[in-house]
């Protein structure tokens, strides 16, 4: 049976710099698989979608989700803006209203508190030693710090929700255990900074 060729959304250099397919030339040669960190190849044409390829037959079981896991980090790290999960599917009155007037009564129309953060000015790290724990990423962000975990194969152990959350740090879990197939880079940063299906607060002191 002729094995299923993995197709890797990003590939790394000797240096271990990520680059996206997108970036990638066909014929360019030096890129290797996350993972198990063999040569892969680009492949791109008219009728197949752009990904990495290993060069030679391999049994990798960890390239995709490798790659996964370091092009969503590095997305982030880049990118200026990020959407905050809602903290609840009920409704809070604390800064996130509006009033409306109804026979002489103020009325207060609550909505779930999901905000676009502007990054801009805002730090983001990765790989942060907190209360001896790392998050894969850490955004301090308006006097706010927040730790946002990654979830590709492995949730986040409850220990280390444990001790960050002694530390005051409210944290966000980004599920892409399910992106079992390729995705584009423009893809995953809609996914990542502009859509909150995948998040979800494993910590938020607002939230009991």
């Amino acid at each position: 049976m002729k094995q299923k060729t993995i197709q890797l959304p990003c590939a790394i250099k000797e240096d271990d710099s990520i680059v996206p397919i997108e970036k990638a030339k066909p014929g360019e040669k030096g890129y290797l698989c996350p993972g198990c960190r063999s040569a892969v190849i680009v492949r791109k044409g008219e009728k197949r979608r752009a990904h990495f390829a290993h060069k030679s037959v391999t049994d990798c079981q960890i390239g995709y989700q490798t790659a996964l896991h370091l092009l969503a980090k590095e997305i982030l790290l880049r990118e200026k803006s990020f959407r905050l999960p809602n903290l609840s599917d009920k409704y809070f009155k604390v800064n996130c209203f509006s009033t409306f007037v109804n026979d002489g009564r103020k009325v207060f129309l609550s909505y779930p508190l999901a905000i676009q953060l502007d990054l801009s000015e805002a730090k983001v790290t990765a790989e942060v030693r907190l209360q001896n724990r790392i998050p894969d990423i850490l955004i301090e962000c308006k006097g706010c710090i927040y730790a946002v975990e990654i979830f590709v194969t492995h949730k986040v152990s409850d220990d280390k929700i444990a001790d960050l959350r002694k530390a005051g740090i409210s944290i966000i879990e980004i599920d892409l255990s399910e992106k079992k197939e390729m995705v584009s880079e423009s893809e995953l940063t809609t996914l990542l900074c502009n859509e909150t299906d995948n998040k979800k607060w494993l910590y938020h002191p607002r939230i009991k």
